[in-house]
């Protein structure tokens, strides 16, 4: 594509409105989210280019906004960030029994008061 000649073309979204720009998402050879985070806006009348964003020349604030997905889904590390997210995701409910466990053993010798 004109605007991210580097880029693969990973979804189109069709504008709702008349009024509204095609938006084509493209996902660059650097960028580590699965689907990328790059957009080339067309005119869908005429296809020509109206706006190019890519993900590696935007803001500072952006790029962190960015890292967030890959982060929220664990792609980050692949594999391995996802097995962690289910040991982390277990944690909690491992605590809770183990911890329900003690407090019934603590308590099962003593007599119950009148």
């Amino acid at each position: 594509m004109k605007g991210l000649p580097d880029g693969t073309l990973t979804r189109i979204y069709f504008p709702k409105k008349p009024e509204e720009a095609l938006n084509v998402a493209f996902k660059l050879p650097q960028e580590t989210e699965d689907y990328g985070q790059s957009s080339v806006y067309l005119d869908q009348y005429s296809g020509k280019v109206l706006r190019v964003d890519s993900s590696l020349q935007v803001s500072l604030g952006d790029r962190i906004l960015n890292s967030f997905t890959p982060l929220h889904f664990g792609t980050f590390w692949g594999l391995p960030s996802r097995i962690f997210y289910i040991f982390v995701g277990l944690a909690p409910l491992i605590l809770s029994v183990t911890g329900f466990v003690m407090w019934q053993y603590r308590y099962k010798g003593k007599n119950p008061s009148p």
